[in-house]
């Protein structure tokens, strides 16, 4: 399967998926975040529902998604755009179970990277 390269093409792919998710999932919503710098995205246990990235046009670029709240954590998705103005996209319909929280380490070459999550809801004290 050859993975599409230009961003309205895997922006188009990802709506499709979350429009297939919310018509035969649960019905819960998820959040998204934009990540522009290595960082913490979320500090507790959540579902990662996948991202997507895009590179500049300098080059190939990359971004490592963790459960975990630095890079000490467990790797859990790796993104890679091959090459100047390339992009790559991943979607977990049924996502991934998040023990400890949610970190983003991002590449060189990043032009965009978006988040996608469910936290989990907190039970009340």
């Amino acid at each position: 399967m050859e993975l599409p390269t230009d961003l309205p093409t895997v922006l188009s792919e990802l709506l499709a998926c979350l429009r297939s998710l919310e018509e035969t999932g649960p019905g819960r919503p998820f959040g998204h975040a934009a990540v522009q710098v290595d960082r913490q995205v979320l500090q507790r246990a959540a579902v990662y529902h996948g991202g997507v990235l895009k590179s500049t046009s300098d080059g190939a670029s990359g971004a490592v998604v963790y459960d975990g709240l630095d890079t000490t954590g467990e790797v859990i998705d790796y993104f890679l755009a091959a090459g100047a103005s390339y992009g790559d996209t991943h979607i977990f319909e049924r996502g991934i179970a998040l023990r400890v929280g949610l970190y983003v380490d991002l590449g060189n070459n990043v032009g965009a990277f978006t988040v996608y999550y469910q936290p989990v809801p907190r039970e009340k004290r």
